[in-house]
């Protein structure tokens, strides 16, 4: 009876083992379906120029000039926002990148879904004279341009950048 029971013991677990198959799962839970797109627009401005900081009336008033050309624009998003169960897993931040044109604007087309994702928008920092009251110019560093985008499946959304100008001494 001992011999039958383990030879039954046996048999079940050589039966379990060959009854188990190993299930690769070469895709992602979570993929970002890359065809559904919003497209996120903006302007980028700074102070380069404070002979024009006043009004039509004489006041002060700060006048934004057109972000150089060139500039770069980022727009970060969390991962976990498209996921559709977001317990668990690892996530990061998406960084979609665009470049600032003659005209001071830029343009990024990012995934999206039918529901609001959430969106940091940021210029780099840049170093450039700026023109000051005499004509004069004295060395700046352009920072802290940033603005938070929501954005939703075929809509276009609009963000607005403006730097901060610091002494670069």
């Amino acid at each position: 009876m001992k011999t039958i029971s383990k030879l039954g013991l046996l048999i079940l677990f050589v039966g379990s083992i060959i009854a188990c198959e190993s299930v690769d799962n070469p895709a992602p839970i979570n993929t970002i379906d890359e065809t559904r797109t919003a497209t996120i627009r903006g302007i980028v401005k700074a102070n380069l120029d404070t002979r024009n900081d006043t009004t039509e009336f004489g006041g002060f008033q700060v006048q934004y000039e057109n972000a150089p050309e060139g500039t770069r624009v980022f727009v970060e998003i969390d991962s976990r926002d498209y996921a559709t169960d977001p317990a668990g897993g690892e996530y990061q931040t998406l960084i979609f990148e665009a470049t600032v044109d003659g005209n001071g604007e830029f343009e990024v087309t990012v995934p999206a879904l039918g529901r609001s994702i959430e969106a940091d928008v940021r210029g780099e920092e840049f170093v450039l004279d700026q023109v000051v009251d005499d004509g004069e110019t004295e060395r700046r560093l352009y920072r802290f341009a940033d603005d938070e985008v929501d954005f939703i499946e075929n809509s276009t959304f609009y963000a607005q950048l403006f730097y901060s100008d610091n002494s670069f001494e």
